[in-house]
């Protein structure tokens, strides 16, 4: 099985914040680095890939059951998996949780979301307006804002992150 894991080089140093502002650039998704911990490695605001991860975000419930939530799991897999392991959180985006691997132990982590898979269709609207106690409709209203994530863009980010230090 090909390693999906970003690959630091000995001594290496990394501006993150500056690695974060490429990801979100470039691929449109919300993109923050983090500690093995799980804890950010830059701080400040991160630049939304869309209305609704804004929304959701601003509200601590919104937030702790609809992004958090499959972070922890998906933390806990990429460490244990040392590789890229996705999901689809709560609100129908797709997740993403990349090992930093630095000396042959597990330095961080790359999560990027805010990206449904294909279409957007898929966005749980009714979950999404009961969990952050937003009307439906404003919600809805939200959905042209997505833009879909396809299995080429996927790719293209994955390598991207994996060649980023070349």
């Amino acid at each position: 099985m090909e390693n999906s894991a970003m690959i630091l080089a000995d001594g290496k140093a990394i501006d993150w914040h500056r690695f974060e502002a490429s990801l979100y650039d470039r691929f449109a998704v919300n993109a923050v680095t983090l500690t093995r911990t799980g804890e950010r490695k830059t701080e400040g605001d991160v630049p939304w890939a869309n209305a609704l991860c804004a929304l959701i975000k601003a509200n601590p419930i919104g937030a702790d059951r609809i992004c958090n939530k499959l972070l922890k799991i998906l933390l806990q897999a990429a460490r244990e998996k040392r590789n890229l392991i996705t999901g689809e959180c709560a609100a129908g985006m797709n997740k993403y949780v990349l090992p930093i691997i630095q000396d042959d132990a597990i330095d961080g982590f790359v999560n990027i979301c805010g990206r449904p898979f294909c279409n957007a269709e898929r966005i749980y609207t009714d979950y999404i307006s009961k969990t952050i106690a937003v009307d439906e409709e404003t919600i809805r209203k939200l959905l042209p804002c997505l833009r879909p994530i396809d299995p080429h863009t996927l790719k293209e980010m994955k390598c991207f992150i994996k060649g980023y230090l070349h």
